[in-house]
């Protein structure tokens, strides 16, 4: 098995190396499945498209876990004796219940009727539910003000009611996570000559955490990639990159776990030279410079404006221009 975390804050391109390095599993005859948050699977088949100077996708699967899992136990013969949640279904649900609660309620009582408070609760309710959050976690938490820790509390006790009453007759994409991790465990779903890419997710839940590790456990090698600096270090955990921080603190303890080594991998940062020169030469002839580009591999600065510096300039770019 093969733990690998390919890191790199935003300027690094961590999506050429995912893609091509998916590329390579393919043409080792094996099967490479990239994994990319559901609303983002259009843009990643396009980006896929120019980041290996394909026209075409190949035997690389670009995929969001639930499509894959749900894809899979289907083919594993897998039958369910439970509906599917649909967000409508999800809906009826919990205004049922908040209607059924509402003499309960004490700061959401004015607002239960509104649209705004169900859609509050079931996006919520997605998070507490993927991360296990209980009413005892908000209990525990310091700092907090009563009113906060109150509205919390209100919203994991319409939860926990709405989870029990949906339970009953659906599943949703959470439970088909677990169900596709009992099925790998019980050998009813074999992976075989497969690598797994997770790219884009920098905020694992507990049950997306546990399916890295059933994977690993069964011989998949999984590469999972985050927005966090090649130098990581505890000074990150306080800062933009948290959530990102404590994800790859959850992948570390996963190789811990499992015995296994964590491979640490940052793609060298590209630059486009030619793209610098071209924006550089519109700043010298014109006043107004409306590119967005940062600049790596050329840093002219005009300090003056005679021309024998613009001159000497333009011809040192004329230069840099020829030279490719």
């Amino acid at each position: 098995m093969e733990l690998i975390c390919v890191t790199g804050d935003e300027q690094i391109d961590k999506s050429k190396y995912i893609y091509n390095k998916a590329l390579e599993v393919t043409n080792q005859a094996k099967r490479a499945i990239v994994f990319v948050p559901s609303q983002a699977r259009m843009i990643a088949e396009e980006e896929y498209f120019n980041k290996t100077n394909k026209n075409y996708i190949s035997n690389v699967e670009i995929t969001s876990i639930s499509r894959f899992i749900t894809k899979e136990l289907q083919k594993s013969g897998h039958t369910f004796n439970k509906e599917y949640l649909t967000e409508g279904a999800k809906r009826l649900y919990v205004k049922k219940i908040v209607s059924e609660n509402k003499s309960d309620l004490e700061v959401f009582s004015k607002v239960a009727d509104t649209p705004s408070f169900i859609d509050m609760l079931i996006s919520y309710g997605e998070h507490i539910k993927k991360q296990e959050i209980t009413l005892e976690d908000i209990k525990k938490v310091e700092g907090l003000e009563t009113i906060s820790k109150k509205k919390l509390e209100e919203i994991i006790k319409l939860n926990d009611k709405i989870m029990i009453k949906t339970k009953e007759n659906h599943i949703d994409n959470l439970d088909l996570l677990q169900i596709f991790c009992e099925a790998i465990s019980g050998e009813k779903i074999q992976l075989k000559n497969v690598e797994m890419f997770f790219h884009g997710y920098n905020n694992f839940s507990k049950k997306e955490l546990n399916l890295i590790k059933t994977l690993l456990l069964h011989d998949v090698a999984v590469t999972v990639s985050l927005t966090i600096p090649s130098n990581i270090n505890e000074e990150l955990k306080d800062g933009i990159f948290e959530v990102s921080y404590k994800t790859y603190e959850a992948i570390k303890q996963i190789a811990t776990d499992l015995k296994t080594s964590l491979k640490i991998i940052t793609p060298n940062m590209e630059i486009d030279k030619e793209k610098e020169l071209t924006s550089l030469t519109r700043q010298i002839f014109n006043e107004h410079n409306n590119d967005d580009i940062e600049y790596k591999a050329v840093d002219l600065k005009i300090y003056s404006n005679t021309e024998e510096e613009i001159i000497n300039i333009a011809e040192n770019i004329l230069k840099e221009i020829r030279m490719r």
